[in-house]
């Protein structure tokens, strides 16, 4: 028959705590992953999320392991110690029966006093064999309370769900406002420059460069209303640039890339030689006051433009 174990105090506060424990670690995962989230949008926020609240479970139940693994070793050498001092015990002796035997001189009856047993102040205790302890334990059923909470995952899973779903149609809500904003100043800065009939032409070819910076724009010759310059577009290119992120893929190098193959005929010196990459990106904020395009640079966090009527 088996005997029920109940948990006691220390065993129930111990348990309290990993759930309150592992209650902070889901929080600080989505602190943590909306940092990164905010730094970088290529990992979904829900995997961040669960690598963050996995590692730090991982952490902790490596912690918690480790301790019970030692506490579990002193235990048995405290047990192993015990048995041999019980068994190096020795019993205490009996006392062999006193026989008074008649005296030959003197004829008298035999006279045999009894041994008069001692009484045995302690008993040997017998030790317990540990097998049978684990045993008992192991065919004990385990306490609904050590057991993983199936509603509390369930509930965290529904929370990382929802939440990136959310953050899911929230990015696609700015991605979408942010190619409006680039269209209608691309329109705004090029319309009294360029011809009407290149004008959707020119806004698709920086529409695709806007959804991938390694995109390489098509060779054409535009057809301007004015002189315009190279730096006219390379102030175009940088102000769309740094609302997009020059440390996210559009660095002054992809500008200058961009300008040249999108522009061969502006980028050219005055003896006519072509200018290269690495020129138009260490230039793109060179200002005249004769340009078309001035700079303009973005307020703090914000990605509009300075648009005059």
């Amino acid at each position: 028959m088996y005997t029920k174990i109940s948990l006691s105090g220390f065993e129930r506060f111990f348990t309290a705590i990993c759930i309150a424990i592992s209650a902070i670690n889901l929080f600080i995962s989505f602190i943590v992953a909306g940092y990164w989230y905010g730094e970088s949008t290529v990992i979904p926020y829900t995997v961040l999320v669960a690598c963050n609240f996995i590692l730090l479970e991982v952490v902790l139940y490596s912690v918690i392991a480790g301790m019970s693994g030692i506490g579990s070793l002193l235990d048995k050498k405290s047990k192993k110690k015990r048995k041999s001092i019980q068994e190096n015990s020795v019993a205490p002796a009996t006392i062999a029966p006193k026989v008074i035997e008649p005296a030959i001189a003197i004829p008298a009856p035999v006279i045999v006093t009894e041994a008069i047993p001692i009484p045995v102040e302690s008993v040997k205790e017998e030790p317990v064999p540990e097998n049978t302890v684990e045993e008992s334990n192991a065919s004990e059923p385990t306490s609904p309370a050590l057991q993983p909470s199936v509603e509390r995952d369930d509930k965290i899973m529904e929370i990382i769900s929802r939440s990136a779903k959310e953050n899911e149609e929230r990015r696609t809500q700015f991605i979408e406002m942010r190619k409006e904003i680039m269209e209608e100043y691309v329109y705004w800065a090029v319309a009294p420059l360029l011809d009407e009939s290149d004008l959707l032409a020119f806004w698709l070819e920086y529409k695709q460069w806007i959804e991938s910076p390694t995109y390489q724009p098509r060779k054409r010759m535009w057809k301007w209303k004015v002189k315009v310059t190279s730096r006219d577009m390379r102030h175009l290119t940088w102000n769309i640039a740094k609302r997009m992120g020059m440390d996210k893929g559009y660095s002054t190098k992809t500008c200058g890339r961009f300008i040249k193959t999108m522009f061969p005929e502006l980028c050219l010196k005055r003896d006519g030689s072509q200018c290269t990459e690495d020129y138009l990106a260490n230039n793109l904020l060179e200002e005249r006051e004769t340009d078309f395009i001035k700079i303009d640079k973005p307020e703090p966090h914000s990605i509009a433009f300075h648009i005059r009527d």
